[in-house]
């Protein structure tokens, strides 16, 4: 997925959305605190940004968030390697099982207590792809 073509597609079928880029200085942070943080993840940022996508379609995050801080303590044994890096305001989280190399894009329903799904894509840019354009009849 092209990140770049993936910003122009949501600010033309979601015109209010709200997105910031990051900026070198922040992303520099996440590699620092995060040195085997995907690239796609990191480009995404820097391309679409973070914030609010449509009325209530998606959010990202401006950094990664761990999965433990959304669902609590008592999912730490499932959950207790992923970073957050966005949500459908919905109750699904995306975000990255961080436990091997490289790190695995996976979906985290709220309602099932964080149980990862690992099938829901490659990366981020390329799940955002299919969530906000081609899963949709905007």
């Amino acid at each position: 997925m092209e990140v770049k073509k993936l910003r122009d597609e949501i600010v033309k079928r979601y015109p209010d959305s709200q997105l910031d880029r990051v900026g070198s200085k922040t992303l520099e942070g996440i590699r620092e605190q995060h040195p085997a943080a995907p690239a796609d993840y990191l480009e995404t940022l820097r391309e679409v940004g973070w914030g609010g996508i449509g009325p209530s379609h998606y959010m990202l995050y401006s950094n990664p968030i761990p999965a433990t801080e959304i669902f609590g303590e008592i999912t730490r044994p499932k959950v207790g390697t992923v970073l957050l890096v966005g949500d459908d305001l919905a109750g699904w989280h995306h975000g990255y099982e961080t436990s091997t190399l490289p790190w695995r894009f996976v979906a985290i329903d709220h309602a099932a207590l964080g149980n990862p799904d690992f099938e829901t894509a490659a990366n981020l840019s390329d799940f955002l792809w299919w969530f906000l354009i081609e899963n949709t009849d905007a």
